[in-house]
Order: C-alpha cells, then sequence, then structure tokens
C-alpha cells in the first residue's frame, strides 16, 4: 500500500492548561510517523504535523513533558483512509522525517551512557561521579590528570613513605614524599631495628654488639669502668688498709711491718724516716733496723699495673739503747736461717722469760714455745715451706724476725 501524507492539526492542553514546548508525537504499532513541538498560538498551544502513515492505520498521539521527564497519552487516536490518491510514495521508511520506535534514554552528550537514538531524556544520565565516586576520571576510569604516568590520578596519590624497609612506611602511600625514616634517623645507629632493639647482641644484655663497651664492670675494683658494658677480665683490687708492726721500738732494733690486707700479686713500696729497710722492698712485709731516736715513720703505697693506692703512714718511737739487755734485745736473730727442720735463737737476753711465736705472713699463728732456753733448739716440724715472722717476747717487749722455712 502507498504511504499517504496527512496533515494534522489542533490545540493541545494538559489539564486544560497550554503546554507550550512540550512534544507531541503520533504512533502507529510503536512507530512513530509524526512529531511536533506545541507553539503558542492566540494564547493556547497547538501542534501541526504531517503524519506518514498507510490507509487503515491507527495513529495514536502523546504528549511529553522534557522538563519532568513525562510521557501523557492523549487519549486521542484516528483513523487513517485513502482519499485523494497518492499523494506521495517512500519505498525507504528511513527517508521519513521522523520513524522509529519511541526511545527514552540519557541526551546528554557529556554524559557517559549517552544515547545518540533516545528522542527524549530519561533522567538516567550517568556521569563518572555517578560510575566511581570521583569526578578526576573518564567516562572509563582513566585519570583526567596524571603527571607521573603510574595509573593513579593526581588527585588520588597519597603522599608518604613507599620503602618497606623503612620504619614509616605507608602501605596507602602511592607516592613517595622522601619523609622514609630509617634506625640512623631515629636513634643515630644502623645496628638496631626501628623499635631500637639490637640486631645483634650476642650475651643477651640488651647491648648491641656493636656498642659494646670493654672494660672493668665491678665496682669494687680500683679501676672500675662505669662506662663498661663488657667485663674484659682487666679488673685489678687494691687491699691494703693500714701498717701492722711496733710503733714503740728502741733504737738498735730490727722491726718487721706488714701492709694489711695484702695481695702477692701486688706490688707495695715503702718508705720509712729514722731506719732503713734491711729486707722485703716491694713486698708486703718488710724488716725495718731503727737506727735513729725520735719519732718516725714507716710509710707504703700499694700499686698494681693500672691503680695506686693511697699513701699509708704508721708512726713509730724510737727510744735509746738503756741497758746491756735492751741492747743484747735488739741483735737477737733465729739461726740457722733459712731453715729446714729446727732452728735456735741466738743473742737474746740470758734469764727466764723469753717466749717465741711463729707467725704466717698473713697473721696466723703457725706454732708458741712459751718458754725458750739459751742455745735451746726449736723443731720446725709440720710447718710449710715459705716466709714466716718469729716473734720474741720478754716481759713488754716484743722483736720481730723473718724466717724462709725451707
Amino acid at each position: 500500500l502507498p504511504i499517504l501524507t496527512s496533515s494534522y492539526i489542533a490545540e493541545v492542553t494538559l489539564d486544560g492548561a497550554p503546554v507550550v514546548g512540550m512534544t507531541v508525537f503520533a504512533v502507529v504499532d510503536g512507530v512513530t510517523v509524526g512529531v511536533d513541538e506545541a507553539f503558542e498560538f492566540e494564547g493556547g498551544s497547538w501542534v501541526s504535523m504531517s503524519l506518514y502513515v498507510l490507509s487503515g492505520d491507527e495513529v495514536e498521539f502523546f504528549l511529553f513533558d522534557e522538563v519532568t521527564c513525562t510521557v501523557y497519552d492523549d487519549d486521542l487516536g484516528i483513523s487513517v483512509t485513502e482519499t485523494g490518491g497518492d499523494l506521495s510514495t517512500f519505498f525507504d521508511p528511513d527517508s521519513l522525517p521522523f520513524t522509529g520506535a519511541v526511545i527514552p534514554g540519557c541526551t546528554d552528550e557529556l554524559a557517559c551512557n549517552f544515547d545518540p537514538e533516545a528522542a527524549f531524556d530519561d533522567g538516567g544520565c550517568e556521569y563518572p561521579l555517578d560510575l566511581y565516586g570521583v569526578d578526576y576520571v573518564d567516562c572509563t576510569g582513566g585519570c583526567l590528570n596524571d603527571m607521573d604516568g603510574d595509573g593513579i590520578c593526581d588527585e588520588a596519590e597519597v603522599l608518604g613513605c613507599v620503602d618497606e624497609l623503612a620504619c614509616n612506611y605507608n602501605p596507602a602511600a602511592t607516592e613517595a614524599d622522601a619523609s622514609c625514616e630509617y634506625p640512623l634517623d631515629l636513634y643515630g645507629v644502623d645496628y638496631v631495628d626501628c623499635a631500637g632493639d639490637c640486631l645483634q647482641d650476642a650475651d643477651g644484655d640488651g647491648v648491641c654488639d656493636e656498642a659494646e663497651v670493654l672494660g672493668c664492670t665491678d665496682s669494687a675494683a680500683c679501676n672500675f669502668d662505669e662506662a663498661a658494658t663488657e667485663d674484659d677480665a682487666s679488673c685489678a683490687f687494691l687491699f691494703a688498709e693500714s701498717i701492722t708492726g711496733n710503733a714503740s721500738v728502741t733504737e738498735g732494733d730490727s722491726q718487721l711491718y706488714t701492709a694489711s690486707p695484702s695481695d702477692p700479686a701486688n706490688t707495695y713500696t715503702w718508705a720509712v724516716s729514722g731506719g732503713s729497710i734491711v729486707s722485703g722492698q716491694g713486698t708486703a712485709i718488710v724488716t725495718i733496723d731503727w737506727t735513729t731516736e725520735g719519732v718516725h715513720a714507716v710509710q707504703v703505697v700499694e700499686t698494681n699495673p693500672v691503680c695506686n693506692g693511697a699513701l699509708l703512714e704508721l708512726e713509730v718511737t724510737v727510744s735509746p739503747v738503756i741497758s746491756v739487755e735492751e741492747q743484747a734485745w735488739l741483735t737477737w736473730t733465729p739461726v740457722p736461717n733459712p731453715a729446714s727442720g729446727w732452728i735456735r735463737v741466738e743473742g737474746l737476753p740470758t734469764g727466764a722469760g723469753i717466749a717465741l711465736r711463729l707467725h704466717h705472713m698473713d697473721g696466723r699463728l703457725i706454732a708458741e714455745w712459751p718458754s725458750v732456753a739459751l742455745g735451746e733448739r726449736l723443731s720446725l716440724d709440720g710447718i710449710a715451706p715459705g716466709w714466716y715472722a718469729l716473734e720474741a717476747l720478754w716481759g713488754d717487749r716484743r722483736s720481730v724476725r723473718p724466717l724462709l722455712r725451707e
């Protein structure tokens, strides 16, 4: 059948009100056959459209309000009949001024879902903000701005430390900002972790191997080092606190003086006024011959390879010789010396009342003879080899001689 061209003019209202600017379209079986925008005429709203129809078509009319995106059914229909012959014939439906189904959709060319086939906007346009929650990407999610080309939009870059080895590594950071901090920055050393704990601590004392300070850690030692964290067996000690020996002697006496307590490993440097050191210099015990009457002193300083002790002093009063017996008292001696199985004493005053005591150098009493006769042999059985102090007692007098037991 030939397509008929039909002119259609009508006044259009919505609830009695003009609809100037709204669109009226004519549809036959879902296909648009005519469309026109309502125009104003004498205070009313009108349409004038050409319909491209076939004889027998039933035409329906609809009103579209693009402001509210609403389609209204006019409840108006017409039947097409062929009159007046063929006015025009179109063999290609695409040549019609307006054909196809009425398609609602997005009519904004800037929208991600723009539909060029849409006849009217349905309010469903979607933009990057709707699709991705941000407005700095395009419709495919690609960045509009990505200066460093890392696939992260400039607006989404998170500045921070991106080095996993750093103490302040930020897994959320996407762009390095030179803020990374390492143990060297936090603690000034590179042998601890980010918590300040040692990377190497062989002895588990909490002091890193690299920070250990070798030295003496015994506070009682004379070379105690407060800064030392690791003892290196270098501790040295001083023991002497006083000088023991007779503080009242007679001119010509030979007396024994001891730095007490003592350590054989240390050196003892003695000095004396009013007498002379006969033996023992450098050791903890010396023999002094008193030669000058008056008030004199014995002094000693204990030393070791790293420390010098304080000067110790004992004041000694030297009295003049007043009798033959006293003179003999000053010159007595044990013989033989060194001795092996026995000794006897020569030079002691004659008569009763002489007693002898044998002391170890540490002050322990080893043996004693309450009464010694002139020329009597005294047994040394059971006494170990070594140096001893032989003490002679006569009334209120006391005199000491060194004795070596072989």
